[in-house]
């Protein structure tokens, strides 16, 4: 399955809160005409409104308006950022501690920031929350090291020196393409969203040419098998989560670097699955949907100490 384009995306958005503006009339006949256009519109649109069928019918209006509106300006408000580097200290074991080298690389977010740069041969890379990211352009060669969280790259043409992203786990060299690249504990997964990615991990002699739609896991001894690029695996560039058929702790783990202290769930529920459409800028909102969709709770024993836990004991 290809990944959602930006547009494709957007337009599906704008039609469900046009919709939502006024539920008592039939959509309109160009809304009908979009739909049937190409079949990625209907995909989309299919992505996008599986979460409704599963929302109380008195909050559904509500909670869709909340769940699609799309923050602006880019770079997510302040009060979402992550704790700084004395708070991360002081917490210690209560929140997901980043690695204190992340606070010496040449870009880094905190939790709940992205940040957009544009590099010096005019490729672009957004760097999600809690990421951290090192540049190092010479005469040879384009490196990136991501030393935690995700990328999304828009390699710029017209150079000639290879353009490389590095991990603990290997090097991606980029053959004219937008991708993005996460770490993920011992693994670095690579999703392709156009054109084409050689992975090759570190301690392999392994190459693998990985292709437009396809995602896979790198570790430092081999690569995966290649599997279908997650739909709209690009959407949290525009400050959304869109998973189909995810694990539930899949989808915290997602949503944990958009929170300062800590995100968990009860390991009974763990395996339930989720599809839908998330806001990565009001994490406590996107919390709230999950209990409308699946039989869970949300237990806020403090602002930073959370756990999704079974709706009845």
């Amino acid at each position: 399955m290809s990944a959602v384009s930006a547009r494709v995306l957007n337009a599906a958005i704008d039609w469900q809160l046009r919709l939502d503006d006024a539920p008592d009339n039939p959509p309109p006949a160009d809304f009908h005409t979009w739909l049937a256009a190409d079949p990625e519109h209907a995909r989309v649109w299919r992505q996008l409104t599986a979460l409704n069928s599963h929302l109380a019918p008195a909050a559904a209006p509500l909670m869709r308006r909340a769940l699609l509106s799309r923050p602006t300006p880019r770079r997510l408000p302040r009060a979402l950022l992550g704790l700084s580097l004395l708070g991360a200290l002081t917490l210690g074991g209560l929140a997901s501690q980043r690695p204190l080298t992340d606070y010496l690389a040449d870009a880094r977010t905190g939790a709940g920031e992205q940040r957009e740069l544009r590099l010096s041969d005019n490729s672009q890379v957004t760097l999600n929350s809690a990421s951290a990211l090192d540049i190092d352009f010479d005469a040879t060669q384009r490196l990136l090291t991501l030393r935690s969280g995700e990328i999304l790259v828009q390699t710029a043409p017209g150079d000639e020196r290879p353009f490389i992203v590095a991990t603990a786990q290997g090097r991606l060299r980029a053959l004219g393409t937008r991708f993005l690249v996460r770490r993920e504990g011992e693994r670095t997964r690579l999703t392709v969203l156009q054109s084409a990615v050689a992975a090759h991990p570190s301690n392999s002699g392994e190459t693998r040419v990985i292709h437009a739609g396809q995602q896979v896991e790198m570790q430092a001894t081999q690569l995966g098998s290649s599997q279908p690029a997650a739909p709209a695996a690009d959407a949290w560039s525009r400050g959304m989560l869109v998973v189909e058929g995810q694990r539930l702790d899949q989808v915290l783990a997602q949503l944990s670097p958009y929170r300062t202290g800590y995100l968990g769930v009860d390991p009974r529920i763990a395996g339930l699955t989720i599809s839908g459409s998330f806001p990565l800028h009001d994490s406590d909102l996107a919390l709230d949907a999950l209990a409308l969709s699946l039989p869970v709770r949300i237990e806020r024993v403090q602002p930073w100490w959370v756990r999704v836990v079974p709706a009845k004991p």
